[in-house]
């Protein structure tokens, strides 16, 4: 008998590939659906553009009233993730309280290649402008 968990994996999983979701693709390792990788690639005039990040996800048996691990295989120098385990701070999957069971693995997806361009460049951004206003105290 096939638990909750893997009739919706796999209901995702067809739901990710009909979407056809530019620079997002993700794949089962095991049959029981419990662990994926996924790769998220950068979106267009970002820093990250042309940049290819795998993650690996691991569900349990309590999805989708729980969120799953979600981790970096390679860990990208960024501002929201850490840079030990390579988890990307993203609120819903950090705190269990503000997982919604309505969140598929698209949004997971989307959230994380999102986050990882517009944050990167807000944290970018930001250290220029320290820089430079550093640079011109220290002129003056």
């Amino acid at each position: 008998m096939q638990s909750k968990a893997y009739l919706l994996l796999e209901r995702e999983h067809i739901q990710l590939q009909e979407a056809r979701l530019f620079g997002i693709s993700a794949c089962p390792v095991k049959e029981d659906l419990l662990e994926w990788v996924a790769m998220v690639q950068g979106l267009k005039d970002s820093l990250w553009e042309g940049a290819a990040l795998q993650l690996s996800l691991k569900y349990t048996e309590d999805y989708n009233s729980a969120p799953p691990t979600v981790t970096f295989n390679t860990i990208p120098f960024h501002p929201n993730v850490d840079a030990v385990t390579g988890k990307p701070c993203v609120d819903f999957l950090d705190n269990p309280w503000k997982w919604e069971e309505h969140f598929p693995l698209t949004a997971i997806l989307l959230t994380i290649q999102m986050e990882s361009t517009l944050q990167l460049s807000v944290f970018l951004r930001h250290t220029l402008k320290t820089k430079l206003t550093a640079n011109c105290k220290e002129l003056k």
